[in-house]
């Protein structure tokens, strides 16, 4: 239990009671709001306006893709008619492009929704149980009152940058939501292929936010842990 058997005039006491209920209080709270602050895929394909950006520059996608053909088709044609074999090997090479760029402009609202729920599904694994109630008051216990005003100023700066984290994630995953579309009709071309960076900056954004959560993780683990934090 978190209450103090004090009488009524032992007014260290109380106080100390009062102190240890509020501290352990906070702490438990501000560890349990790490998981409401996760990327959530309703908030970027859900909202109608990054979703009427993606739907109009996906329009736009299409034209590229066409103009993007129709130059490949110009140079591999010179190509072919000046040597038959090396034509031939980017033609191949071409039609591999074209086909997966024609996929992943057809599936590109399903195939960000699943890299959202991907991204979700590791942040939330984590941060299944990351520290209990008793834990906070147990480490509490053990230690002295002004370990839990240090833990308790700790854990709101870990949360406080992760919550700036998780904004800019976000932020980010918006833009690359929206530009994504631009980004895939490239893949055709040989000289302004955008699509490599764009899946890079998803792939570093995707292991950045999981291993920042980690971290984070982690370090309230050891805050709260008796053999680490036995003072």
């Amino acid at each position: 239990t978190n209450q103090f058997d004090c009488k009524w005039y032992e007014v260290m006491c109380q106080t100390n009671g009062f102190i240890f209920t509020t501290v352990s209080g906070f702490v438990f709270a501000a560890i349990d709001s790490f998981g409401k602050f996760q990327i959530d895929s309703s908030v970027i394909t859900g909202t109608a306006i990054y979703e009427g950006y993606m739907l109009n520059f996906k329009s736009l996608a299409w034209t590229i893709t066409s103009i993007f053909i129709l130059w490949q088709t110009v140079k591999i044609v010179i190509l072919y008619s000046g040597n038959g074999d090396e034509g031939m090997n980017t033609l191949y090479e071409k039609m591999v492009a074209i086909i997966t760029g024609a996929i992943l402009l057809g599936i590109y609202p399903q195939l960000f929704n699943w890299i959202l729920e991907l991204t979700h599904l590791l942040t939330e694994t984590m941060l299944t149980n990351p520290a209990t109630h008793y834990d906070v008051m147990q480490v509490l216990a053990v230690n002295s009152v002004g370990y839990g005003i240090i833990l308790m100023f700790v854990v709101s700066v870990i949360l406080f940058v992760y919550f700036l984290s998780i904004m800019y994630r976000t932020v980010l995953f918006v833009i690359l939501y929206i530009s994504g579309v631009l980004a895939i009709p490239t893949i055709v071309n040989d000289q302004y292929n955008f699509f490599g960076l764009w899946l890079k900056i998803v792939v570093s954004n995707v292991l950045t936010l999981t291993l920042q959560l980690l971290c984070f993780v982690l370090g309230v683990k050891t805050l709260v842990s008796l053999e680490s934090g036995n003072m």
